[in-house]
């Protein structure tokens, strides 16, 4: 079949709505026959049926593929057909683990690395006559989560939370552009869990050089609080990004070993990947690096400002001590005005022994002039 009349469009439609009708090759017009009688419901029902089903079983040489709401109805239908099929799964339940193993022979330590999802590392396992991947992806800004796949001879069975299903849409795009075989299956699956990967990975590097400006700006002292927090959160998010890359490459290098024999052209598009996983690895030590220097140079700015404030702070002690240290001589100085000496405005001319203000005017000359003579020695010395 040639893969290029594949409809990416229609691909996209079928995963999302369960309608198998339009999304058939140009040639194969006895399959779309067929796909119509299946579909023989109003559209509008088919769409609100389709969005709580939870199996969607894509049948890979036909390129149709067909929703249901059980795990009996979907082992009912693979055990029907006779090509290579792919059996997508979303939030399987230990119920329906329990009789898809029964039904495709999956080792019971296979069924509880997929329920477990607990996405601690990437592995691929030869188990048996299948092989079984746990390929990590981002599941929100911080966490990450599992997507399983087990690949045996004729078909694919592959496991995954809702918040991945956008993945299974990704990979049903590229199937359209290559040949619809289980390996392509995986292959399309990795290629987009890593492209994805990609996407958060650039969202983070110009988040990074945003923080770099910023700090080297630091516009308002209202802005540092912020700015710290955004390079804590966004080294956290590198972290996470880069825990979820490492073993990533091993892996698909150990996919390229076991495709090898049956699929010599698949090699080229598995070393594109681990290129690609490559390119992050080394932004996500570039943006690292740069973050490092941008929290360095921020806290060598807050501490130079630190500083700043804690000399305008010693200026201003100094400088109420240095008046303080002049105005206490003064009070020597003060307390000769409790003679009996005459003041201005006195009315009462038996109040003291003198009879002019030449007494009280020198003692207010003295002590002026001697708060002039101090605070200019304290200018001099640049005291003040």
């Amino acid at each position: 079949m040639d893969t290029n009349e594949w409809d990416s469009n229609a691909l996209r439609e079928l995963a999302e709505t369960g309608r198998v009708a339009s999304a058939l090759p140009s040639s194969l017009s006895s399959s779309s026959n067929k796909t119509r009688q299946i579909n023989n419901n109003d559209s509008d029902d088919s769409v609100a049926s389709s969005k709580g089903r939870r199996f969607t079983l894509h049948f890979l040489q036909q390129g149709t593929s067909q929703s249901m709401a059980s795990v009996e109805e979907a082992i009912d239908e693979t055990q029907k057909t006779k090509s290579s099929f792919w059996l997508d799964t979303t939030d399987p339940t230990v119920e329906d683990m329990d009789l898809l193993a029964r039904a495709f022979g999956i080792h019971p330590l296979t069924v509880e690395d997929i329920l477990a999802d607990a996405g601690d590392t990437d592995k691929l396992e030869a188990v048996d006559d299948y092989a079984m991947l746990v390929y990590r992806t981002t599941a929100d800004e911080e966490g990450d989560m599992g997507f399983s796949v087990v690949l045996k001879q004729g078909y694919v069975l592959s496991f995954h939370s809702a918040s991945a299903l956008a993945h299974v849409h990704g990979a049903l795009d590229r199937l359209a552009s290559h040949e619809t075989s289980t390996v392509y299956v995986v292959y399309a699956l990795v290629d987009d869990i890593t492209d994805s990967l990609g996407l958060v990975m650039r969202t983070i590097e110009r988040e990074v050089s945003k923080v770099d400006e910023l700090v080297m700006a630091l516009a308002s002292s209202n802005d540092k609080g912020a700015t710290l927090q955004r390079i804590g959160l966004l080294r956290r998010r590198i972290l996470s990004i880069w825990r979820l890359l490492l073993g990533k490459p091993d892996i698909v290098r150990a996919l390229t070993r076991l495709f090898a024999q049956s699929h010599e052209d698949i090699e080229h598009y598995l070393q594109d990947i681990c290129d690609h996983l490559a390119t992050l690895t080394s932004a996500c030590a570039h943006s690292e690096m740069v973050l490092s220097r941008a929290h360095a140079n921020y806290m060598a700015r807050l501490s130079l400002d630190l500083s700043g404030a804690s000399v305008d702070v010693g200026l201003f002690s100094n400088r109420w001590l240095v008046l303080v240290g002049i105005m206490l001589p003064l009070q020597v100085s003060v307390s000769y005005f409790g003679q009996n000496v005459k003041v201005p405005w006195e009315t009462d001319p038996d109040a003291g022994l003198h009879v002019n203000l030449y007494a009280w005017y020198g003692i207010f000359g003295m002590v002026a002039g001697m708060f002039v003579v101090a605070v200019g020695l304290a200018r001099l010395k640049q005291m003040l």
